[in-house]
Parts: C-alpha cells; sequence; structure tokens
C-alpha cells in the first residue's frame, strides 16, 4: 500500500479541486469542494461500506474454517502448524513446524483513519509524513478514539483463538512502532508476540538486498519469482519472502491490490498501460479472490488514484459513459416526443 494516509499525493493532487482558503466562510466549507469529501463521508456514514468490511471478514472466517478443518495440522503449544520432514545428508529426518498465519495490511483494512483524511480535508492541509505519524501518534495515546475496519477484530481475535497468527505487514515506519502497538490492544488485538508480528517499512531496503536475498536462495532473478522481487521489493514483496520463509499463509487481507503478492512491473510508464496491467492481475487472479485474497474497499486512497494511474487532479478523462451519449444524441428526438430540446 502506498505511504499511508495521502499515498494518493492528497495534498498536491487534490487541493487543485477548491477555493483559495480566503473565500471560504468556513474553513470546514473547504471539503465541499473536494471530491474525496464523499469518499470520506461514504466510508464514515454508509451502511454499504459496513456491509462490505463485514462481508469481506465474514467469507474470510468460513474461508480459513475450511482450510484448518480439511488440512492436516498439528497444534504446537498455542499455534495451528504444518508439520513437515527433511532428510539431512546423514539420513537423519528433522521435524519442522511452519505456523499457520494471515498477513493483513494495517490501514482502512484493520484500522479506520478516515478522521485522519477528513482533518486535511477539513483544515486545508497538505499531507506529508509529519503529519501522518502525528495521528498514529493521536491513536497511541487516544484508544478511545481507535475505530477498527468493521468486523476485523472479530475475525482476527478468532483466528488467534483457533491458532491461526495474524501478520501485521504494513508501511507505517518504525517510528510510529509503539503507538501503532497500543492502537492494535485498543482493539482487543494485543498477544505476547504482536510485537514480532509487527512488520513495519524499513526504508533501508534496496535492490541490492531483493538481488542478495534470491542468491541466498539460489533463485534466478529471471526466474518467475526473481522478477517479482525485483519489481516489487522497495514495497512489501521482500518482506512477503521473509513472512513466507517461517509461516504457511491461509490468506491475504488489505484494501489496495499491492497488499496481494501480485506482480505489476515497475518499467510501466503510462497510465492505460498500468491500468491495463493491474486489471490483468486480478483477472488473472480471479478465483483467488475470496479464497486466498481477501480485499477490503477504499474509495480514498491508493495506488488507484495517483499520477501513474488515474490523475487526482484530472479524474474525469478516465470515466466513461459507455457510449450512452452518442446514442442518446441520435435516439434524443424519439425519447422527448418529437423534441429537440
Amino acid at each position: 500500500m502506498f505511504n499511508k494516509f495521502g499515498r494518493l499525493a492528497l495534498a498536491a493532487g487534490l487541493t487543485v479541486f477548491v477555493l483559495p482558503a480566503a473565500s471560504w466562510a468556513d474553513p470546514a466549507d473547504a471539503g465541499n469542494h473536494n471530491p474525496i469529501t464523499a469518499s470520506i463521508a461514504w466510508m464514515q456514514t454508509a451502511a454499504e461500506y459496513k456491509a462490505l468490511c463485514h462481508q469481506t471478514y465474514n467469507t474470510a472466517r468460513l474461508v480459513i474454517d475450511e482450510k484448518v478443518r480439511t488440512g492436516a495440522y498439528v497444534k504446537v503449544g498455542d499455534k495451528l502448524c504444518e508439520e513437515t520432514f527433511y532428510t539431512l545428508d546423514d539420513g537423519k529426518a528433522v521435524r519442522f513446524y511452519r505456523p499457520l498465519a494471515i498477513v493483513l495490511d494495517i490501514d482502512e483494512t484493520v484500522l479506520d483513519n478516515s478522521g485522519a483524511e477528513a482533518w486535511l480535508i477539513r483544515n486545508n492541509v497538505s499531507h506529508n509524513d509529519e503529519n501522518w505519524d502525528a495521528w498514529c501518534r493521536y491513536q497511541g495515546s487516544h484508544p478511545e478514539i481507535c475505530r477498527e475496519v468493521p468486523g476485523a477484530s472479530d475475525f482476527l481475535r478468532y483466528c488467534m483463538e483457533i491458532g491461526v497468527t495474524p501478520i501485521y505487514l504494513t508501511d507505517r515506519s518504525e517510528s510510529v512502532r509503539e503507538p501503532t502497538l497500543k492502537t492494535l490492544e485498543a482493539l482487543g488485538l494485543g498477544c505476547p508476540d504482536l510485537n514480532e508480528h509487527l512488520i513495519l517499512q524499513d526504508r533501508k531496503r534496496d535492490i541490492a538486498n531483493a538481488k542478495k536475498m534470491l542468491a541466498d536462495m539460489g533463485m534466478s532473478e529471471s526466474s518467475d519469482l526473481g522478477r517479482y522481487m525485483l519489481n516489487n521489493y522497495s514495497g512489501k514483496a521482500g518482506r512477503r519472502m521473509s513472512v513466507l520463509k517461517t509461516y504457511k499463509v491461509l490468506g491475504w487481507f488489505g484494501d489496495n491490490m499491492y497488499d496481494m503478492p501480485v506482480e505489476v512491473s515497475k518499467d510501466l510508464k503510462e497510465p492505460a498501460e498500468i491500468l491495463k496491467a493491474r486489471d490483468k492481475e486480478i483477472e488473472d487472479h480471479k478465483n483467488d479472490l475470496g479464497a486466498t485474497f481477501f480485499i477490503l474497499p477504499n474509495a480514498t486512497y491508493g495506488s488507484w488514484l495517483n499520477r501513474k494511474t488515474v490523475s487526482p487532479d484530472d479524474m474525469v478523462k478516465f470515466i466513461s459513459d459507455y457510449g450512452f451519449g452518442e446514442w442518446y444524441k441520435a435516439h434524443k428526438a424519439e425519447l422527448h416526443g418529437g423534441s429537440t430540446r
């Protein structure tokens, strides 16, 4: 997922929609001229948004239940594990346990941060890392304001009860580890090993790290996995591989398609090419949706809305009437009883 809470370039991209601050009678009126206001209002007020979130997590619970029921897993302590045997060179068999896990993004997947987005718009404030970190600290110090994405906490507590480990893979930075832990705990998601299951963004990761990881795994850079790693390592791909080396992952959860293990080449430059590649990834993985991939709705920000895909200051050119305008023009007279008005 983009660097949260403005990864859509909220500041530079969206302020072009609003009037100069001096012309507003009320600063809050700024939001009425901002198209993203409707998205935030939808997330905060629409029963349909809540229904979609509950639907996703209800489906996931059924899927996880079925995978656990039909899998040959063993309980080790409080963790369900896949039991594997390896034969060493000397002929001895070694037993190895891989805990079952689900991997989740945090923001707009587990935590509702629409309050931060609302603050940006109501105050005509631009996003930056400073005010995002301030929001994270606010959440951590005021547990009473923490909001979950509907259905998330019940689902996650259930997974922990049956022995499936939630792994939180997020682009939040290490600087907000403590407030993030406190926020998750405020939602009832605390556990003794929560800290080790919170995988934050490591900004030191680069292409050299990706190549080293591939070499350590004995994988070619030209292999499918190699290309995926090199294309996505600056995002979450490297951290996903670290998780997969230790855990058997039953499901991936996020509000952005890049929270899933998919690949869209970073070499693509034109918006149309990127959008087409993104659509192809979803088409190629359509059978994984609701089975292994679980995507939460987010109309406010994300990789769909940025200068490489749908530019936030030129959204209108990306919408289509599917030919209705031409048809209506041709049939206008008969539709209006002969009138040409």
